[in-house]
């Protein structure tokens, strides 16, 4: 899959998954490296250009339009650490909320092509896990913001999920937390994930 590297070019552990020539959705993580990605996949759908976590979008749109996935098991991927990148970036740095941004983005896209009712459950779930992230990469930066972007998110859920029931119990209550607008089991069940 990949294999990591410092910036003097000393090789780290990569990522190992068992190969797999059908992988499931499930199986495919966010990240847009290590991918070959049919290039008739971005007529609709293009990176959010200039925001940081632009890669919310393999997951939330690349992943459920493509038809074919497939795990290959040679590294064909060198992941260089870039002190410089926003992995390395202060918590508390305001720009971190681009992530809410990018995801209301990728939700309206995703239900404008579709992507939402072609498998809700999954989309669902892709969601829920993203509103965990985003708690994550957010929480430094303070209480009003917190709340802020939790009430964006009790809303977005409301907006596209409203009907929908959470199958996978480590995101029940994630859900619970946001259809109840109850901010503590928020807290609590993004740090339990």
């Amino acid at each position: 899959m990949y294999k990591r590297q410092s910036p003097e070019g000393k090789l780290f552990a990569g990522e190992k998954r068992a190969y797999n020539n059908s992988a499931q959705r499930k199986d495919m993580s966010g990240f847009v490296c290590m991918k070959a990605i049919k290039t008739s996949l971005f007529e609709h759908i293009c990176f959010p250009a200039s925001y940081w976590h632009q890669d919310t979008i393999t997951a939330m749109l690349l992943v459920p339009a493509s038809e074919k996935r497939v795990l290959i098991s040679d590294d064909v991927y060198y992941y260089t650490y870039n002190i410089n990148s926003m992995s390395f970036s202060p918590k508390a740095k305001p720009k971190r909320l681009e992530t809410l941004y990018v995801t209301r983005a990728i939700l309206e896209s995703a239900d404008e092509l579709g992507l939402i009712s072609k498998d809700l459950q999954y989309a669902y779930h892709n969601y829920l896990r993203q509103v965990r992230m985003n708690r994550f990469r957010t929480e430094s930066l303070g209480l009003d913001v917190e709340w802020a972007v939790f009430c964006i998110h009790c809303d977005l859920l409301q907006r596209y999920f409203r009907n929908v029931t959470c199958k996978e119990p480590v995101l029940k209550d994630i859900e619970i937390a946001l259809k109840t607008m109850d901010i503590n089991l928020y807290r609590k069940a993004c740090l339990m994930y």
